[in-house]
């Protein structure tokens, strides 16, 4: 947390009250969510709801042994109120559905990358246009990252009730603390982004905020791409042969996880794939001999695996190869001390300007002052703001 938190906070929490008292708002404390059950009552509702600016939204959904969320509510606010979509007993979405594509309606949501991947999912859209108020917390100088419940905390100094966290949202019928809860996690964002919002303008941070958004939903688009999930995996020592072992590896599991709707390591774990590409085996009793294998899997799975290897070509590794040179330590703190330098005269956490793996996929790149590509994750107002001090330096 930088030095101008607690004048930025409570700057924060004087426009609260002062917002509250000329808003038209009206949030219940403790605020008291209504139960949505029927096809008609959510037609009617979205009807009012198009016509509304903003909506604060979120979702609740059981994702424990299944690929995909299980999805139990929906929880909308608007300016008169909160709600929860039954998604138990909900059964034409159809309104739901052109609602989120409304352009003329921002969707504010919290920390919202898998609230996206479950829209994917279920409704095959996205809520755009996206407000996420962990990401403009940041920007706006509240916290860094915070959770929806330190948010509230910080903005509002009210605090929230916990214990619904591992709730089963699919039973019913739902428990006054479930409902109490759940209304709860729409209750004060659309505030929190009136505040925000003001705070971004006054900042002239809203162009920023808007590029992090078009981020957050490209990133939401290739989260479960074998290609991204593959670059996660990828090891310094796997060559071109084993690499595209692993590459066809990631491709089958992922494929094989949602045909079979269970979790990627329900399927077969990450040590398990990088142990078959590395060795590559070719026999049933090289895969009886693996230890990141369960009996099961090499009784099911085991002809299958051979298969894949076999079958597998090698990959490129071109791109790879550079990113996995070593880099000079004397090079990575200059960067890293123009980076701390550029945190505290912004007032935004060095964290969240780069990570240091994307510094040093920039160290990379960068030779005599000269870079061949910006790296993805430092693109746009990141380089506006430092690009040229790193590379001064590099």
């Amino acid at each position: 947390m930088y030095d101008a938190h607690a004048m930025i906070s409570g700057r924060l929490v004087c426009l609260w009250r002062h917002f509250f008292e000329k808003s038209s708002m009206n949030l219940p404390s403790p605020p008291t969510a209504t139960l949505v059950t029927t096809d008609e009552e959510l037609t009617r509702l979205c009807a009012r709801w198009s016509d509304c600016s903003h909506l604060a939204l979120d979702s609740e959904f059981i994702r424990t042994r299944t690929f995909y969320p299980k999805l139990g509510l929906i929880q909308v606010g608007d300016p008169e109120g909160l709600y929860l979509l039954d998604a138990v007993e909900l059964t034409d979405w159809q309104p739901f559905v052109e609602l989120m594509q409304d352009s003329a309606v921002t969707k504010i949501l919290h920390s919202p990358s898998e609230d996206l991947e479950l829209f994917s999912h279920c409704f095959g859209v996205l809520p755009l246009p996206l407000v996420d108020t962990q990401t403009a917390a940041t920007l706006a100088g509240v916290a860094s990252m915070p959770g929806y419940s330190r948010l509230v905390l910080e903005l509002f100094e009210v605090e929230l009730p916990k214990g619904q966290q591992r709730s089963d949202w699919l039973k019913r019928p739902l428990s006054e603390s479930q409902r109490l809860y759940a209304g709860l996690d729409v209750a004060y964002l659309l505030p929190a982004w009136e505040l925000m919002s003001a705070r971004l303008d006054e900042l002239d941070r809203m162009p920023w905020f808007l590029e992090e958004m078009d981020r957050l939903v490209r990133q939401c688009a290739a989260k479960n791409d074998p290609a991204t999930i593959f670059g996660r995996l990828l090891k310094s020592n796997l060559n071109e042969d084993q690499a595209g072992a692993l590459y066809d590896l990631v491709a089958w599991r992922e494929e094989q996880a949602r045909k079979r709707d269970l979790p990627r390591r329900f399927v077969v774990g990450d040590d398990a794939l990088l142990e078959l590409a590395k060795n590559r085996p070719s026999e049933p009793e090289s895969i009886k001999a693996m230890t990141t294998l369960g009996p099961g899997q090499k009784k099911k799975l085991g002809p299958r695996l051979l298969e894949v290897l076999t079958e597998s070509t090698a990959r490129d590794l071109t791109q790879e190869k550079l990113d996995f040179q070593k880099v000079s330590g004397a090079r990575l703190r200059a960067v890293r001390e123009v980076l701390a330098t550029v945190a505290t005269e912004e007032q935004i956490p060095v964290e969240f300007l780069s990570s240091k793996r994307a510094l040093e996929k920039f160290l990379r790149r960068t030779k005599n002052g000269v870079t061949e590509a910006v790296p993805a994750e430092l693109e746009g107002w990141r380089w506006d703001l430092f690009g040229k001090k790193v590379r001064a330096v590099s």
